[in-house]
């Protein structure tokens, strides 16, 4: 019964609120995943921010590109060029959040998406034993991707 008054509550979402900021491009995901308020915070507010996504994607559709097609759910969202055109899953990537990076491809972020250098999510991972194997096999990671991490560390 309270999920259903949640869902009648949440039910006339609008675009706007899951707005990205007009400059960077960035999404409220970006935003929360670059915060420094820490791990607790991510857990609690990147599902919600998730479901929020969800909810508008369901309402509204799914973005467009120039032809109209449908495009990309509102989680992959890639913030502007100018500041490195990557996604959310890439940030939680990055910073080795594994919470957050499960949640986000529960919730339909891209693992393939490339960011401006043409890095995917997974590339980004520095520390691949800082994840669980069932991370990394989401993300899309094999083993082999770990020797090539070796053999360009010895070449340089």
């Amino acid at each position: 019964e309270e999920e259903e008054e949640e869902e009648e509550h949440h039910s006339n979402y609008h675009p706007c609120s899951f707005e990205v900021d007009e400059i960077s491009n960035h999404s409220p995901l970006h935003l929360v995943l670059r915060s420094d308020r820490g791990q607790l915070l991510r857990d609690v507010v990147v599902p919600r921010l998730c479901q929020l996504a969800r909810r508008v994607d369901q309402q509204y559709g799914l973005l467009h590109d120039q032809d109209g097609h449908p495009t990309v759910n509102r989680v992959s969202l890639r913030c502007d060029v100018k500041f490195g055109c990557y996604s959310a899953l890439s940030l939680a990537c990055a910073l080795h959040c594994e919470t957050s990076i499960q949640t986000l491809l529960e919730y339909g972020a891209d693992p393939s998406s490339q960011d401006s250098q043409q890095l995917r999510p997974k590339d980004l991972v520095q520390e691949p034993t800082q994840l669980s194997l069932e991370t990394l096999t989401l993300l899309g990671y094999n083993e082999n991707d770990n020797e090539q991490d070796k053999n360009d560390n010895n070449k340089e």
